[in-house]
């Protein structure tokens, strides 16, 4: 059976670590240049049916430019080794760097289209980017490579995702009728945030992302009272998903380490 997993890329030549460390930087500076550019000289007559509060937008895009350069500096320098040595970085990194620049090359378009008024465009564009960074995601999660050594790689796509869904709220409040939405509308909006909380999983900065999404959206310019009085029975449905998700993990962890005593008692037992 064929595999859709891209194979863990193996730098061991000088030119192909150049290059990598090249595309990611060279789209990381393109993507945010454009995306201050696009915010600053936005539209002001824009009126959106919801959108996220432009100063939570702007803060969290900052917060995640500052956590995406130490990510960077990475690929340049291993921070996580005392001696500041130019080891190679980790696998992880090297798999999802691809990723990571094609998702800057997506969201620089977005900016392009979005100067442009191009709304529908700029819509195109970020289905592909979120289809992008869903896919780096759960590839770092559950393909075969070793993330324990990389969690910042791991928050680095996380964070990715959440940012991709506010992009996609943003640009879609600047589309939408006024209509109020449906039932189905609403319970399909809750169970992507409740799915990509859950399978995040075990840790939960992908729902807590979440739901600084849905607080800059409630806090957020709108006209659509339907989805802005949506937003916080959301926030509540991952708030509760977070909430089982720690007891869940703190009640198997409690298991296994009374497994684990136990076994270490029967083998004592056994000795003796």
């Amino acid at each position: 059976m064929l595999s859709i997993i891209p194979p863990t890329p193996t730098p061991t030549t000088k030119m192909s670590l150049t290059l990598v460390r090249f595309l990611a930087f060279v789209t990381f500076a393109c993507n945010v240049c454009l995306q201050s550019y696009a915010l600053i000289f936005e539209r002001k007559s824009i009126s959106y049916a919801y959108a996220p509060h432009p100063y939570m937008f702007a803060g969290y895009l900052l917060g995640q430019a500052c956590l995406q350069a130490l990510w960077l500096l990475h690929l340049f320098v291993n921070l996580w080794d005392d001696s500041g040595s130019t080891l190679n970085p980790e696998a992880s990194q090297l798999a999802y760097t691809p990723i990571y620049a094609l998702g800057n090359v997506c969201l620089s378009g977005w900016a392009i289209a979005w100067l442009q008024e191009r709304y529908e465009a700029a819509q195109w564009i970020l289905v592909v980017n979120t289809v992008l960074q869903l896919y780096g995601m759960f590839f770092l999660k559950n393909g075969t490579l070793d993330t324990r050594k990389d969690p910042i790689t791991v928050l680095v796509s996380k964070t990715c995702v959440a940012a991709a869904l506010m992009f996609m709220w943003k640009t879609w409040g600047a589309i939408d009728k006024l209509s109020p939405p449906s039932i189905t509308d609403q319970l399909y909006s809750g169970a992507v945030f409740l799915v990509l909380t859950i399978a995040s999983g075990p840790d939960r900065n992908l729902g807590l992302c979440l739901l600084y999404v849905l607080a800059a959206l409630y806090c957020g310019q709108y006209r659509n009272t339907g989805w802005h009085q949506t937003f916080p029975w959301i926030s509540a449905a991952v708030v509760i998903a977070i909430v089982v998700d720690c007891v869940v993990v703190h009640r198997t962890s409690k298991v296994a380490e009374i497994d684990d005593i136990e076994s270490g008692t029967r083998e004592v037992e056994r000795k003796t």
